[in-house]
């Protein structure tokens, strides 16, 4: 890391947490949380609105409470969490690339969903996927940590969380799909994989590049058009690559230092 920060302080998480034993990403509960919070907003606000005023339409106290965790752990919903005050800086330039947004920043807090990209990514497109090579891959990642139930719970709940980003489609039987990104979502993929310590033409190898879904030439076009929006620099001169995320972090207002 280049910023002198710790992992956890800038938002990533290393150990399973468990939230995908419960419920998926929650995209469009995150949606809510985005449209009546601004970027600013901080987590005790946030949290009464969730809880106090019920922004998310919850029936009961106790679900409201569990889908704040569940938001919480998956985005943090902190403004000074580098991954959650990055994904708001980028999450209205186009609503269609939300999903995505989300499914990074959850990436970025649930290794259990990573684990899971390492299936669903390699998939081939408009091919069924297989839940029990999905299933396969938890046991193999984390044997003996989850029982046969809990393995085939987290299962559908992954499945859900691909479907809602886009990476899957249908309903009983899911298909690999190509999920929708663009120039908002390239910024925050390279953004992750810069702090991961990625750095010039490995970027395009990094796992949230990849989760973009698209070939490397819509990814460079993407990434010139989020370099025009001010969110990162991008240059690629005879094939060598300089991208960096320093414009970011001063947009953000976390210091630099490399």
């Amino acid at each position: 890391m280049s910023t002198g920060n710790s992992t956890s302080q800038i938002g990533f998480i290393d150990s399973p947490v468990g939230t995908h034993t419960y419920r998926s990403i929650a995209v469009d509960e995150l949606r809510k949380v985005c449209e009546t919070a601004a970027p600013s907003t901080p987590y005790e606000e946030i949290r009464r609105l969730v809880v106090d005023d019920n922004i998310l339409g919850k029936s009961t106290q106790s679900s409201r409470r569990k889908t704040l965790r569940i938001l919480r752990e998956f985005y943090a919903l902190r403004p000074d969490v580098p991954i959650y005050s990055a994904l708001r800086l980028l999450w209205d330039h186009d609503a269609r690339e939300q999903p995505i947004l989300a499914l990074l920043c959850a990436c970025a807090r649930d290794p259990v969903l990573r684990e899971s990209a390492t299936v669903v990514l390699k998939w081939p497109v408009e091919s069924a996927l297989s839940k029990g090579s999905l299933e396969d891959a938890l046991r193999a990642a984390y044997p003996g940590r989850y029982s046969p139930d809990v393995i085939q719970r987290m299962t559908r709940n992954l499945l859900s969380s691909w479907t809602q980003s886009g990476h899957l489609s249908g309903h009983s039987v899911k298909i690999r799909s190509r999920a929708f990104s663009g120039p908002a979502s390239t910024a925050y993929a390279f953004f992750l994989a810069y702090l991961s310590g990625m750095r010039g033409n490995a970027l395009f190898d990094a796992l949230w590049v990849t989760m973009l879904d698209a070939p490397a030439e819509r990814i460079r076009q993407y990434a010139f058009e989020a370099s025009r929006q001010g969110w990162i620099r991008y240059g690629n001169a005879g094939g060598i690559i300089d991208v960096s995320v320093e414009d970011t972090f001063g947009q953000l207002g976390i210091p630099w230092r490399s």
